[in-house]
């Protein structure tokens, strides 16, 4: 039910602004937040450490401009590694480039929606059907 309930919140849906969905920061918040009370305090932390702070195919900005992709789970936002999407001027990249959020200008300033992103798809999937 909890992970029913994290996927129900991390889709679009017609009923929200714009039909987003919900970030997947805020959407482990809010889960969080509701632990002991409508979600199960146990499966609520279980499902937080399995998908760490930030899950994969979350779309984050960088201080530098650059708009990235997590590929792999997060337990710090400062050592997080993250593969870029859209360079500095915003523009798709062919092939995406590691960073690591721990190096001054590439630290994490917030999340973007996959609707912003759409032109990056081809990168996202090549990403995700090479090896680690």
């Amino acid at each position: 039910a909890v992970c029913d309930t994290y996927s129900a919140m991390v889709k679009p849906r017609p009923y929200r602004p714009k039909g987003q969905a919900t970030h997947t920061q805020l959407a482990l918040r809010e889960i969080f937040s509701d632990q002991g009370t409508t979600v199960d305090s146990g499966f609520a932390a279980l499902l937080i450490k399995t998908i760490g702070v930030l899950p994969p195919g979350s779309i984050v900005r960088l201080k530098c401009g650059e708009v990235a992709i997590v590929r792999d789970t997060v337990t710090s936002l400062t050592q997080a590694r993250v593969w870029t999407l859209y360079d500095r001027t915003q523009m798709p990249v062919l092939e995406p480039v590691p960073r690591d959020t721990s190096n001054p200008g590439h630290e994490i300033v917030g999340m973007a929606y996959y609707s912003e992103c759409r032109s990056a798809h081809l990168v996202i999937k090549s990403l995700w059907l090479k090896g680690k």
